[in-house]
C-alpha cells in the first residue's frame, strides 16, 4: 500500500472477479455511437468479462432512443433503460453517470456495479474488473484537480472535504495519472467499481448533487470534474477498504493531449479511454495510433470511426433545444457560484 490508503495490489484470481453489472450512461447522438462500439470490443473478449450483464441508462429527460439502436443494443446483451432521475441537473450532463447508477442498484443483482464511461474501448481481457474484499475501485486521477497540498487546489480542497466532515488528512496519497505527480487521494470516474448495495454509489449522487446545490466551483476547473471530487468524497467517506485500479485499466488516449499518450504502452493495456479522439476532428490524428492496437480491436473501430451523428429530425429539433436551455442553466450556474 505505500503512502496511500488505497491498495494497488492486483487482487489472486477469484471467480469473484467479474461479478458485477457494467452501468453507462446513453442518449440519443454521440454516445449510441460509443456504447454500441464499447458493447462489441467487450463481448468478443476471450474472458468472463464478455458475459457480465451491461446496463445502458438514459436517466434524464430528452427522446429515447430510436429502434434501430434498442436492437442494436439488445443484439448485444446490453439492457436499456430510460427513466428521468436527474430533475433539475440535468444542465450537466455528467451528472447522468451518477444518476444511471442510482437506477442500476435498484435493478442490478450482481454484488457490484462498475461504472464505464461510454468511451471506452476493450482491448484485451483484464485479469480482473472487482477485488470481492474491496468496498471500492478506480484508477488515480488526473492533477488538474487533485492536489499536493502545495498548490492552487489546496485551498478548495481544505474547505470541500472539511464541509463533508472530512478533512485532507483522511485521504491518502497517490500518483496521478498521466501526470505521474504525488498527489492526494482523487480518483477518476472514467470505470469505477462499488459494492452494489454499499452506499459508495448511492452518496455518489447526493454529494454531487450537494456540489452543485451549495454552488461550490474551483478556481482552477470551475464545475468540470465534479462528478470525480464527489466520487472520490463519497469513497473516502464510506469505503473501507479502496483498491486502485492499474493504468491498464482506463488508459488515457486523448488526442488534444498526444503528448501524454506512450505507444509502449498500447500493446498492454486492457481499457483504452479515447475521449473525443474517434471524432471527425481528432480521427486523423488518432487513426496512425490503431496499428498499436489488436488486429480485431483495428477492425471494430475502423468499422464505427470517424463516427457521425444520426439524428432524425425530430431528434435533432428536440436535441438542439434542450441543449441551448441547458447551456443557458449552465451558464447562470456559473455565475452564481463561490469560487474556492
Amino acid at each position: 500500500m505505500g503512502d496511500s490508503t488505497a491498495s494497488t495490489g492486483q487482487p489472486a484470481a477469484d471467480p469473484r472477479a467479474f461479478d458485477t453489472t457494467l452501468v453507462t450512461a446513453i442518449e440519443p447522438g454521440p454516445l449510441e455511437a460509443q456504447v454500441l462500439l464499447q458493447a462489441e470490443s467487450l463481448r468478443r473478449l476471450p474472458s468472463p468479462i464478455a458475459e457480465v450483464p451491461f446496463m445502458a441508462v438514459q436517466p434524464r429527460f430528452g427522446t429515447r432512443l430510436g429502434a434501430a439502436s434498442r436492437k442494436a443494443l439488445s443484439d448485444l446483451g446490453v439492457e436499456y433503460v430510460y427513466d428521468n432521475v436527474v430533475g433539475p441537473y440535468a444542465f450537466y450532463g455528467i451528472v447522468n453517470k451518477a444518476a444511471g447508477l442510482s437506477i442500476a442498484r435498484r435493478r442490478a443483482s450482481t454484488p457490484y456495479l462498475t461504472l464505464v464511461d461510454g468511451d471506452l474501448l476493450w482491448l484485451r481481457p483484464p485479469a480482473w474488473v472487482v477485488d470481492p474484499a474491496a468496498d471500492f475501485m478506480a484508477r488515480a486521477g488526473e492533477a488538474d484537480l487533485g492536489t499536493t497540498l502545495e498548490d492552487d487546489t489546496a485551498g478548495y480542497w481544505r474547505q470541500v472535504t472539511q464541509r463533508f466532515g472530512l478533512s485532507v488528512d483522511d485521504f491518502g496519497w497517490m500518483t496521478s495519472k498521466p501526470e505521474g505527480v504525488r498527489i492526494k487521494e482523487y480518483y477518476s470516474s472514467g470505470i469505477a467499481s462499488a459494492r452494489r448495495e454499499g452506499p459508495v454509489f448511492e452518496q455518489y449522487f447526493a454529494i454531487l448533487k450537494r456540489l452543485f446545490d451549495e454552488r461550490i466551483a474551483s478556481r482552477r476547473t470551475h464545475v468540470y470534474h465534479h462528478d470525480q471530487m464527489a466520487l472520490t468524497l463519497a469513497a473516502v467517506k464510506h469505503a473501507a477498504v479502496r483498491v486502485e485500479y492499474p493504468w491498464a485499466m482506463n488508459y488515457n488516449f486523448n488526442m488534444l493531449t498526444p503528448e501524454d499518450v506512450d505507444i509502449r504502452f498500447l500493446s498492454e493495456i486492457s481499457v483504452l479511454h479515447y475521449h473525443g479522439s474517434f471524432y471527425d476532428t481528432l480521427w486523423p490524428k488518432a487513426e496512425p495510433y490503431l496499428g498499436h492496437l489488436p488486429q480485431d480491436a483495428q477492425t471494430l473501430v475502423r468499422a464505427s470511426a470517424p463516427f457521425a451523428i444520426r439524428l432524425t429530425a425530430i431528434e435533432r429539433l428536440v436535441r438542439k433545444a434542450l441543449t441551448t436551455q441547458r447551456n443557458k442553466r449552465m451558464k447562470r450556474h456559473l455565475s452564481r457560484c463561490d469560487y474556492l
